[in-house]
Formats: C-alpha cells, sequence, structure tokens
C-alpha cells in the first residue's frame, strides 16, 4: 500500500511538473508571437501610410539648410498626420525605419547624420503625441570618436595645424574689414580654404574649433572681438562652398557676467519673447498637432523673428526662462511640465536657427 501510495505521489508530480513546462513553452511561443504579430501590424501600417514619405521630405529639407518656410510647415503637418494613423507603438519604428534610409545616404557628413537623427527623435514632441520623443540608439553614427578624433588629429596636423586658417582669422579681426574687400585676405581664405579641403567633412569643424580656441584665448582680445572671430570661424566652410556648410561651437560659447547681462537686455528688447510664451501655452492647452492650427503657425512665427534677434549664444538661455515660468505653474501637471520643456527644446530647429536645439536637461530639477 506504501509503495503504490508512493507511486501516485510520484506520478502526480510528474504531471505538475510537465504542466508547468508545457505552460511555460506557451507563454514564450505567444510572446514570440505577439512581437512578430506587432512587427506585421507595424508594417502593414507603415505601408499604408506610403513609408511616411512626408516626414522624409520634412527631414531631406532640414538638412538641406533650408529654414522654416512654407513647405517645411506644410511638410511637418502631413508628416504628423501620417503618424496619426500608426499605433502609438508604432510611431518610433517608422521613424526609425525612414531615418535609417536617410543616413545612409553617402553624401551626407556625420554631422549632418546627427542633425537628422536628433531632429526626427523630436518629430513627435512637434506633433504634439505620444511617445514624446524616440530614441534611436542604433543610429548613432558617433560609435568610435577616439579613433575618429585620433585620425581628425593627425590630418590637422599635416595640414599644419590649419595656420592659414588662424592667419585669415587674426587678419579680419585686426583689419575689421569684410570678407573680400582686402586681397592679402582673400588670399588666405583661398589658402585656409585649400588646407579644409584635404580634411575629411567630420573633421573640418573640429579643426576649426582648435583654430578658434587658440585665438579666442588670446588675452588682449575683448569679448566683442572673441564673439567675431567665433562667428567667422563657423562660416568658413560656406565661405570655402565645402560641407558642413556652417560649424557649431558651442564649447566656446562665453558664459561670463557680461554676456549673461547682454543676453538679459536682448531678452527684454524682445518683450521676454511673449510670443514663444503664447506658442507654448497654445500647444499644451489644444494638444494639436504643430502646424493644424493657423494661431498657432502664426505664433511660432513671430517667436522665430524674436528669437533670431537675439545673439545665437542668447537664444537657448532666452527660452529657459520662459518655460521657467511656464512650469511654474502649479496647475499643469508633471507631464504636461515635460511636454512644454521638450516642445521649447526643439522651437530652434522649428526655426531653422542655430542652435538646432536646446538641451534644458540641467535645470529640469529647478524648473
Amino acid at each position: 500500500m506504501a509503495k503504490f501510495t508512493l507511486l501516485l505521489a510520484t506520478f502526480a508530480l510528474f504531471l505538475l511538473v510537465a504542466n508547468a513546462t508545457i505552460y511555460r513553452t506557451t507563454v514564450v511561443i505567444d510572446d514570440e508571437e505577439n512581437r512578430s504579430g506587432q512587427q506585421q501590424r507595424c508594417q502593414r501600417q507603415l505601408q499604408e501610410q506610403q513609408e511616411l514619405h512626408q516626414c522624409k521630405s520634412f527631414l531631406s529639407q532640414r538638412i538641406q539648410g533650408s529654414g522654416s518656410n512654407p513647405r517645411q510647415q506644410q511638410e511637418i503637418q502631413q508628416c504628423c498626420q501620417q503618424l496619426e494613423q500608426l499605433d502609438r507603438e508604432c510611431r518610433c519604428p517608422g521613424l526609425e525605419h525612414v531615418t535609417r534610409s536617410q543616413v545612409r545616404q553617402g553624401q551626407l557628413s556625420d554631422q549632418q547624420k546627427r542633425q537628422i537623427i536628433q531632429t526626427a527623435e523630436r518629430i513627435p514632441s512637434m506633433c504634439g503625441m505620444r511617445p514624446t520623443q524616440c530614441d534611436f540608439e542604433t543610429l548613432t553614427t558617433d560609435n568610435r570618436p577616439r579613433h575618429d578624433q585620433q585620425r581628425c588629429q593627425q590630418q590637422i596636423q599635416e595640414q599644419q595645424q590649419l595656420h592659414q586658417c588662424k592667419s585669415f582669422l587674426s587678419q579680419r579681426i585686426q583689419e575689421q574689414q569684410p570678407h573680400g574687400s582686402n586681397p592679402r585676405q582673400e588670399q588666405e581664405i583661398q589658402q585656409c580654404c585649400r588646407q579644409l579641403k584635404q580634411l575629411d567633412t567630420e573633421c573640418r569643424c573640429p579643426g576649426l574649433e582648435h583654430v578658434t580656441r587658440s585665438q579666442v584665448h588670446q588675452g588682449q582680445l575683448g569679448d566683442q572681438q572673441k564673439r567675431q572671430i567665433i562667428q567667422t570661424a563657423q562660416r568658413i566652410p560656406s565661405m570655402c562652398g565645402i560641407r558642413p556648410t556652417q560649424c557649431d561651437f558651442e564649447t566656446l560659447t562665453m558664459d561670463n557676467r557680461h554676456d549673461q547681462q547682454r543676453c538679459q537686455q536682448q531678452f527684454q528688447e524682445q518683450q521676454q519673447l511673449r510670443q514663444c510664451r503664447s506658442f507654448l501655452s497654445q500647444r499644451i492647452q489644444e494638444q494639436k498637432p504643430y502646424g493644424s492650427n493657423p494661431r498657432q503657425e502664426q505664433e511660432i512665427q513671430q517667436c522665430c523673428r524674436q528669437l533670431e534677434r537675439l545673439d545665437t549664444e542668447c537664444r537657448c538661455p532666452g527660452l529657459k526662462q520662459v518655460i521657467r515660468s511656464q512650469v511654474s505653474q502649479s496647475q499643469l501637471g508633471d507631464q504636461q511640465k515635460r511636454q512644454i520643456i521638450q516642445i521649447a527644446e526643439s522651437i530652434p530647429s522649428m526655426c531653422g536657427i542655430r542652435p538646432m536645439e536646446c538641451d534644458f536637461e540641467s535645470g529640469r530639477s529647478d524648473m
């Protein structure tokens, strides 16, 4: 009898283990089937929305540097309309598919590819939809920074540290004459261009930044002269007719008390960017995609005009002051505050001005 009872218990335990194994297997298979089904569903929706061709067209216009124009406004609005037809979980995969086809174009520099990726990641926030931002980690182009830095440094040394560009900048700051008005300047910019053309596209701005850094660190130059050097150096590629057409030396932006006072004065002259404030209020109240409301369209254009009158390095600090007053409103929830911050960060890109976007990450805790 005892043996029979033991045999029966063993058999019951075997059935229990077998049943659990079958259950786990079923869960794994169902999970895989769900993922596969979601991928197929997203792929089908993407095809129905013509592979988000309006979003692709919008990104192409942005990378060409055409600025804020009616065609861009129309394309981002149509892009938003296509995205709205996708399920929420299909939007970022769809945008990643579009962005991947863009960044694989051989004629684009690494800087342009990064710009496309950053803009595409923020398209949902421009449209005022969820998810508010995508993250295309697999599309990051700068996955070998040390190797790239060494290669660029070697090329810069081979081109004698771009000494002709340095000489050109020195002449410009000393003579205070516009480009082309001095034969010596003209000769130096031509020689500078020849040196830059010997560098890989992605090495040109780092090379010019290295040159510019050595110039602005000279103690005998005033803040105005330093700003002039930086602004001139950033435009050198466009003078040479080479890519990228312009550089952005964010790390050289001067952040002293004099600059803060200058930015604050400009901020007040532009009525504390009240049009940008109004635009953000409309976006958060109406929850409609960017470009779908004529009043919103008018306000973002007026906001852009106010921002354009600020020095480049004053635009993000100005927008930060605007959103600080917005998010401090007690009636706004955390989700609305985050949305305001994300939209404000992308306003320069909507306007087609530099810097292409702001980053208020360091100030989120105090807003």
